[in-house]
């Protein structure tokens, strides 16, 4: 099969984008190899968080030029390509010297660097993730989490539906990098599916997926707090979305459902503060901040991973409170 066109007939790809056949432009090609990653043995023994898979092929090698858009023209794509592949909100925001400061200087997981530098293609050594500067742009994504899970923390059952959901991101940004790469573009995402490229709340604000909120998670008026943000580093060209103010930071102000109802007593009752709690959380940012040795040392004693705020928060309701209907009009 391989050598009469690859497992999937990709090697004729080629002869027709030059010929530019109606159906098989390169972002078709892209979008198919995107959405295939993980449909044979080979993609998936070979997967690479931080680089990607590398399977698809890229345009020197199909012997084509690689794929121009505007900046608007690229968002539309990417929203239209992470919704397909599974995403329920796609945001865009640019790296700049404000939001450089959001990607973490060490890899917690396995203490690699992460760095910037001037380098045509990202790299990865033993010791270092590198970025190149010209990927200056970074597309986030969220994954809904099932509300009758959530709704059953903190058992185990519950931690099913985040562990599903961080598995969802993982595979979803496979498929992001998938697509890009026959574009002609790099795609560089978490090393690990728990987060470690940089902090996913600030990238969420930035890019208008949701507000801050006493949970110190962002909370979404599509979902409430039931889903996860991912995020990836790319050099193709974008069109930012712009930060929300849906009142959910406001409304915070005097809920404190979650704070109350949270059985560790983690979350804070008082106003939004630039004081933070302790060594684990990073300073410069107006938040709710957590107590969060008291919310982890929880999870363990419950063997499994409380999400009770997330449960209590009116905003999870989804249909079920007026709120949603409300923020929606307002």
């Amino acid at each position: 099969l391989r050598k009469i066109g690859g497992f999937f007939g990709e090697g004729g790809y080629g002869e027709r984008l030059k010929k530019n056949e109606p159906g098989y432009q390169l972002k078709d090609l892209a979008f198919s190899l995107g959405a295939r990653f993980f449909q044979h043995p080979d993609r998936y023994a070979k997967w690479k968080p931080f680089l990607g898979p590398q399977q698809s092929p890229t345009p020197k090698q199909l012997g084509v030029p690689k794929y121009e858009g505007t900046p608007e023209e690229n968002s539309r794509m990417i929203r239209a390509a992470m919704k397909f592949f599974g995403a329920a909100t796609v945001g865009m925001t640019e790296i700049d010297e404000n939001t450089r400061k959001l990607f973490y200087a060490v890899d917690a997981f396995d203490k690699k660097q992460v760095l910037f530098e001037d380098v045509e293609e990202p790299q990865e050594t033993d010791t270092q993730r590198i970025i190149p500067n010209k990927a200056r742009w970074v597309i986030v994504f969220s994954v809904r989490m099932a509300s009758a899970n959530i709704a059953r923390a903190p058992y185990p059952v519950s931690q099913a539906t985040v562990a599903l959901a961080y598995s969802e991101g993982a595979i979803i940004a496979n498929r992001l990098q998938e697509f890009l790469r026959p574009l002609g573009y790099h795609c560089m995402a978490e090393s690990n599916i728990l987060g470690s490229l940089a902090n996913s709340g600030g990238f969420g604000v930035m890019a208008g997926l949701g507000e801050l909120s006493r949970l110190n998670r962002i909370i979404t008026p599509e979902y409430g707090p039931l889903v996860r943000i991912f995020k990836v580093a790319t050099d193709l060209p974008l069109a930012p979305t712009k930060p929300i103010d849906a009142g959910i930071w406001k409304f915070c102000r005097t809920c404190k459902k979650c704070a109350e109802a949270c059985p560790s007593k983690t979350l804070s009752m008082d106003d939004p503060t630039w004081e933070v709690k302790g060594f684990w959380n990073n300073p410069g940012v107006k938040a709710y901040y957590e107590d969060a040795p008291r919310c982890l040392t929880y999870w363990r004693q419950s063997a499994g991973s409380c999400i009770i705020c997330f449960a209590v928060c009116p905003f999870a309701k989804q249909d079920k409170s007026f709120m949603h209907a409300f923020v929606q009009k307002t």
